[in-house]
């Protein structure tokens, strides 16, 4: 009787081992495809985490940016003319993890552990890197003055 509860013991546990390391997978169906586009996953990013305070087309005007000590900024003119997009910068600033004194004060959350918390840290790497992307993509560069 002991020896039979204890290879029932044993045999739990491989099991409980082989799900672990996925040899039998936990979830039969596989989970579905992100077809979107890298655009479309960065503009879902910004719709989500952004648009409240920036608005909707980044220019600033969310409906949370009235109750703000300091109007949002226009993030379609971050890229200066005849300057290329400050990619890195704009991680940074997004990910909220080194203090950036050009930033100025902190009012904007930090995105970073944000991200983080809702999954990996390898995850919220690729959605800053989509968002940086999304916000390259709708810069409006004025043509400087001749």
């Amino acid at each position: 009787q002991l020896a039979k509860m204890g290879l029932m013991r044993i045999g739990a546990r491989c099991l409980l081992v082989i799900i672990l390391l996925g040899v039998i997978p936990s979830n039969p169906q596989a989970a579905p495809q992100d077809t979107r586009s890298d655009y479309e996953k960065g503009q879902a990013i910004f719709h989500r985490h952004c648009a409240p305070c920036h608005g909707p087309e980044g220019i600033g005007d969310g409906p949370v940016a009235p109750s703000l000590k300091e109007k949002p900024p226009d993030l379609t003119r971050i890229q200066k003319a005849g300057e290329a997009f400050p990619k890195g910068q704009i991680h940074d600033i997004i990910d909220g993890e080194r203090v950036i004194s050009a930033h100025g004060s902190r009012q904007m959350p930090v995105w970073g552990r944000v991200l983080r918390s809702e999954s990996t840290y390898r995850r919220a790497q690729e959605d800053i890197q989509l968002l940086v992307q999304y916000l390259e993509s709708i810069q409006v560069v004025a043509q400087e003055a001749q």
